[in-house]
C-alpha cells in the first residue's frame, strides 16, 4: 500500500479505495449479511424482511414485519408489504386485510390502493378492483387504472 501520494496518483489510490470499499460494502448487503443482527427499530426489520420477502424466505420475512408491526401499529409500509406476501401465497383475504389497514392508516397511500386492486383482479371481483385502480391512479399510481382500462 503507498502512503506518500503525488498529485493525480493520490486521487487515483483514493478514488480506486473508494470502489473497492463501495464494491465489498455492496457484496456484503446482498444478502442479509449488511444488515444488523438485532434490529431496534421498526424501519430495521422493514428492510430486513424485504430482503428476506426478494430471496423468497416468506416466513422470515413475514416475521419481520410482524416485530415491525409491534415497535410501530402504523406503519402502513409493514402492512403493505406482508399483504404483498400474502397475496403471492395465494392468501388473498388475510393480503386484503393488510392492505385495508394500509388504507385506514393513510388514505393517502396510492401502494395499497393498487395492490388491493390487483388481489380483487385476480379473484375476479372486478367491480371492487376498478375503483381501487382509479383511487391509486388519482394518488399517482396509475399503472392498475391503465391496465384496467384494456378490459
Amino acid at each position: 500500500m503507498i502512503t506518500i501520494c503525488e498529485g493525480l496518483k493520490c486521487l487515483l489510490i483514493s478514488k480506486i479505495n473508494l470502489v473497492i470499499v463501495a464494491i465489498l460494502f455492496l457484496l456484503g448487503c446482498a444478502g442479509t449479511a449488511g444488515i444488523k443482527e438485532i434490529p431496534i427499530h421498526a424501519y430495521d426489520y422493514l428492510d430486513r424482511g424485504f430482503i428476506y420477502s426478494q430471496k423468497g424466505q416468506y416466513d422470515k420475512a413475514i416475521s419481520d414485519y410482524n416485530k415491525a408491526l409491534e415497535i410501530n401499529p402504523n406503519y402502513v409500509e409493514a402492512y403493505n408489504n406482508r399483504a404483498n406476501i400474502y397475496y403471492k401465497q395465494g392468501q388473498y383475504d388475510k393480503a386484503i386485510s393488510d392492505y385495508n389497514k394500509a388504507i385506514e392508516i393513510n388514505t393517502s397511500f396510492s401502494y395499497a390502493y393498487n395492490n388491493r386492486g390487483n388481489v380483487y383482479s385476480m379473484i375476479g371481483q372486478y367491480d371492487k378492483a376498478c375503483p381501487d385502480y382509479k383511487q391509486a391512479c388519482e394518488l399517482g399510481d396509475c399503472s392498475g387504472y391503465n391496465w384496467a382500462k384494456k378490459w
